[in-house]
């Protein structure tokens, strides 16, 4: 599963504390993180194993084009956002949260929000609350963040 971060070159300081707080959170972290640059590569990213460096424009739009592209439309995407950085992450729910969420094929939208789990059908615009299917309930500690921030699958 593909990691979105949306950023720019500016903002690579923020982009490595992200990722630096999710390996050490989230040892055996499955994501791919996709960040993007516009006129420097970031050095700290170069040669780590689960980093593609985006080379795109500045521009929002045609950033998330960039990470987007070669993305299969079915294919779930983590979308990460420079500046909001975990505190906690519970490794074993996590781990079963995106092992479950990989399988789901009616879905096109959950996230991890306040310790509930929100999916929406395709084609339902105001969203439907349902369990995920999981063998365990993943319902408390999956993530923990500061107020405000969300974190979404």
């Amino acid at each position: 599963m593909k990691a979105i971060v949306l950023s720019y070159d500016k903002n690579h300081p923020f982009c490595e504390l992200m990722y630096k707080k999710y390996m050490e959170l989230w040892p055996d972290c499955p994501l791919t993180f996709r960040i993007p640059w516009n006129q420097t590569a970031p050095e700290f990213f170069k040669n780590k194993s689960n980093v593609e460096l985006i080379q795109c424009d500045k521009s929002i739009r045609l950033t998330a084009e960039a990470l987007l592209d070669n993305i299969d439309d079915d294919e779930w995407v983590y979308w990460c956002i420079d500046d909001r950085v975990p505190v906690y992450i519970n490794n074993v729910k996590m781990n079963e949260f995106h092992e479950n969420i990989t399988k789901l094929k009616k879905f096109d939208f959950a996230k991890a929000f306040n310790h509930r789990y929100i999916a929406t059908k395709s084609g339902d615009r105001k969203g439907t609350t349902v369990p995920l299917p999981t063998s365990k309930d993943i319902s408390k500690d999956l993530v923990m963040q500061k107020d405000g921030q969300q974190y979404g699958f």
